[in-house]
């Protein structure tokens, strides 16, 4: 593709060659981006790329982003090389869905989520804020700005320090199990370095709702640390939100609220089927 034009061509830019160097060639399929370019063109009046971008510290400015789709016998892998990252190691997820319950259905992760967080809600709040950098007289129910301050503002309400909560989080990862004709359940597994910014507030919410009785709100059974909620539109089970040592958790039911934050269970990380999975996998592809 990059030689099939008649002239000048992709293989004789710097900007292609310098990006597909990092990728096998022999995949079977090819992905090449001018991030510059594509970003360029997706900035509107009502979207601010630049301003995200330059908040998260990232220059789209000469990079490109080069991909290929590799398959060696029952091995699929998608490489990529991309200008756009920081270029700083980034945690893994590997270790917290190993931990995940051994009859999950999906599991999924993400490492380094309280730094990337802290970074989009600051573009958020800037793209909502007039030119020199002061917030705007009057914002609609959707502007940016207000959306961000409004929901630091609740969380303060209740004693959450919001921004110091999102910094520490670590890795998050989510898992489903259970099947269509049952009970399906599930959660949101995050990893914290500061675990009293979790449970601190938690324990106050869950004495205020224990003071409010009523069936929309309950405390967690059996010891453990959270509250359940029964939200608008559910027709059966309760979220869970729970905390416990270093991890938070956001559950579809107390089973797997439990599950999330208890990895003594037979877990992922002890199934055959995970484990013939994930053998041909390096450290930092897991």
């Amino acid at each position: 593709v990059a030689e099939a034009y008649a002239g000048d061509s992709l293989a004789g830019t710097t900007l292609f060659s310098d990006a597909v160097e990092s990728v096998p060639d022999d995949g079977v399929a090819s992905l090449f981006v001018s991030n510059a370019a594509l970003l360029d063109s997706l900035q509107t009046e009502n979207v601010a790329v630049s301003e995200v971008l330059e908040t998260l510290g990232i220059d789209p400015e000469g990079t490109a982003t080069a991909m290929t789709l590799a398959v060696d016998g029952d091995s699929v892998s998608l490489r990529g090389s991309s200008g756009l990252a920081a270029g700083a190691e980034v945690t893994g997820a590997g270790e917290l869905i190993e931990t995940f319950p051994a009859d999950s259905l999906i599991a999924a992760g993400s490492g380094e989520v309280g730094e990337t967080l802290g970074k989009l809600m600051e573009a958020a709040g800037k793209t909502g804020a007039d030119p020199d950098g002061s917030a705007p007289e009057q914002s609609g129910p959707d502007g940016a700005a207000d959306g961000i301050g409004e929901l630091f503002g609740q969380a303060s309400a209740f004693g959450i320090d919001l921004e110091a909560l999102v910094a520490s989080l670590e890795t998050a990862g989510v898992f489903v199990t259970g099947d269509p004709e049952g009970d399906m359940g599930g959660a949101l597994v995050a990893t914290t370095t500061d675990p009293d910014l979790v449970q601190d507030p938690i324990q106050s919410m869950s004495t205020l709702g224990a003071f409010a009785g009523g069936d929309h709100f309950r405390a967690l059974p059996d010891g453990l640390d959270g509250f359940s909620l029964k939200l608008p539109g559910m027709s059966r089970g309760r979220v869970a939100i729970a905390s416990g040592g270093d991890r938070l958790v956001i559950a579809l039911g107390v089973e797997a609220a439990r599950a999330g934050l208890d990895p003594a269970q037979r877990t992922l990380g002890d199934a055959d089927l995970y484990r013939q999975a994930t053998a041909d996998l390096s450290d930092g592809e897991q």
